[in-house]
């Protein structure tokens, strides 16, 4: 473990990979390293050159959460505290015993992500402790994003590559790229999350956390005291629907903020394979590409207009392309299809999934 973070601080994504393919099981013979965690590593190989600067600055706020170092345990333990208490106590977690809860608690928590990295200062430290020049040169202005504060946001319109918001404290609206930030959301819902500078414009650190209304009142007038109305909205009787869900918007993603589910739900139920009788990896990479071709043919949109429908389809579409399972077929699947109809998809996506999408359009174009 020391190892590869070593490894990823020195920016050697290559690395903590390799060695992570020597050792990885632990004792118990189980796989021991997150998904998530490979999965990032593989999107930083193979998505190299197309990366932008945003994707460095969100590998270092993983590491920052993951760093092992015994300075940090008086923090982290006190934030395990906060979220275990908003979530209802240690019997409300999930989770086959208590290391399993406290694990879960840890790898998905908004709450405990938020605490660790801002209100308690463990990016900072981490780029003062731990961080490398060339990591921290890889990165888009990550010793801003350290500073940012909390905001309360309505959003007020999505389209496919940007989200419309209002800052409920301020009343000022913002633009921010569509990585999926309003999957969970629809125009006119409220959300806490932070929002930071990057050298083309402001974005989401990460996937934001979705409020109820009451809560995003009380909490704008006091956006530093968020653990305050969070720990006051989850006092208050509510149905089943509008409960406060903390796990939901967990740890951020490398390059868009649909978590996994997020996308593969809609790809089966575009295809009509959401009641396939096994989902295997091979049925959801089919789906994906079954997707993407009826968005390149135009059928999608025609789908869309037909079946009203409250998911955000393109940043779904670009979250599913970039993901390591479905990356090895992207070229032998689409490098076929009509080059304007690519680049029309192209737009119609933030990020690397787009550029992915012009490099096989123009293969010249050094982003295929």
């Amino acid at each position: 473990m020391q190892a590869v973070g070593a490894a990823e601080a020195r920016g050697d994504a290559a690395g903590a990979l390799e060695l992570i393919e020597e050792h990885p099981c632990g004792a118990d013979g189980v796989f021991f390293w997150r998904p998530s965690r490979v999965n990032r590593l593989v999107q930083l190989i193979q998505l190299e050159g197309i990366l932008p600067g945003w994707a460095g600055s969100r590998w270092i706020l993983d590491q920052a959460l993951d760093v092992l170092d015994h300075r940090l345990r008086a923090s982290h333990a006190e934030a395990q505290r906060i979220a275990t208490e908003l979530r209802g106590g240690a019997g409300a977690l999930p989770g086959r015993d208590a290391t399993d809860r406290q694990a879960k608690l840890v790898e998905h928590d908004w709450v405990y992500r938020q605490l660790c990295l801002y209100e308690h200062g463990g990016l900072r430290f981490f780029l003062g402790q731990h961080a490398s020049a060339d990591l921290v040169a890889g990165a888009d202005r990550i010793g801003e994003w350290a500073e940012a504060p909390m905001r309360v946001l309505r959003i007020l319109e999505r389209e496919p590559t940007r989200l419309l918001y209002e800052d409920l404290a301020s009343g000022e609206s913002l633009v921010v790229p569509n990585t999926g930030a309003s999957v969970f959301t629809v125009p006119g819902e409220c959300v806490l999350g932070r929002i930071v500078p990057t050298g083309s414009g402001q974005m989401f650190d990460g996937l934001p956390l979705w409020v109820p209304e009451d809560v995003a009142e009380d909490c704008a007038g006091a956006p530093d005291a968020w653990v305050d109305a969070l720990r006051r909205g989850v006092r208050r009787d509510r149905e089943p629907e509008d409960a406060l869900h903390l796990s939901t918007a967990g740890h951020n993603q490398l390059v868009t903020d649909v978590p996994e589910v997020g996308w593969q739900l809609p790809m089966l139920g575009f295809t009509g394979r959401i009641s396939a009788p096994r989902i295997t990896p091979e049925v959801l990479v089919d789906a994906v590409f079954d997707v993407v071709r009826s968005a390149i043919d135009g059928s999608l949109e025609h789908a869309l207009a037909r079946d009203a429908d409250e998911v955000d389809p393109w940043p779904c579409i670009a979250a599913a392309l970039v993901h390591p399972m479905v990356l090895g077929r992207v070229w032998d699947e689409l490098s076929g299809s009509d080059s304007s109809a690519l680049l029309a998809l192209a737009d119609k996506l933030f990020g690397p999934a787009g550029d992915l999408c012009r490099g096989l359009a123009e293969p010249d174009s050094g982003a295929a």
